[in-house]
């Protein structure tokens, strides 16, 4: 057999025509099955006067990742000493805390974790250290972000 004859798919507009016209096999029959009532309540125990009590509302704990307790650590380090902390020197002390975390990925999770909200919550000032990308116009460079008490 040719590639062609062993393929499922028409080849002629014939073909596509027979597979599209013939007669459609009959659908199964559907039935309906009653839900939910099965009689008098009553006769089953149940007193419509009476509230069930409702399973309580499941809790989730998050538990945060390394790189947010990390950024908790660097803003504890800032409160403490009172001092301009950088976030570069925090990593380089700390490389176990980030599990192998990358510098640049590092930055980034700072930058973005301590956005404008979350600055005027914890009562810190951000500045990134950054320079013009020579190739990319428009972009920058971010080699260090800095963590200040405001």
């Amino acid at each position: 057999m040719t590639p062609r004859e062993e393929s499922p798919w028409p080849h002629t507009w014939r073909e596509l025509w027979e597979l599209t016209n013939r007669p459609r096999p009959e659908a199964p029959a559907c039935f309906e099955q009653p839900v939910g009532h099965c009689g008098d309540d009553e006769e089953h125990g149940v007193d419509k006067d009476v509230l069930l009590e409702e399973d309580p509302a499941p809790s989730v704990l998050l538990q945060s990742r390394p790189y947010q307790q990390a950024i908790d650590g660097l803003i504890a380090t800032c409160k403490a000493e009172n001092l301009r902390t950088s976030a570069l020197e925090w990593y380089r002390a700390h490389p176990a805390e980030l599990g192998g975390m990358g510098v640049s990925v590092w930055l980034q999770c700072v930058l973005e974790d301590l956005g404008p909200r979350k600055k005027r919550e914890l009562g810190i000032v951000v500045v990134a250290e950054e320079m013009s990308d020579p190739i990319f116009s428009g972009n920058v460079v971010v080699s260090d972000v800095l963590v200040e008490p405001a």
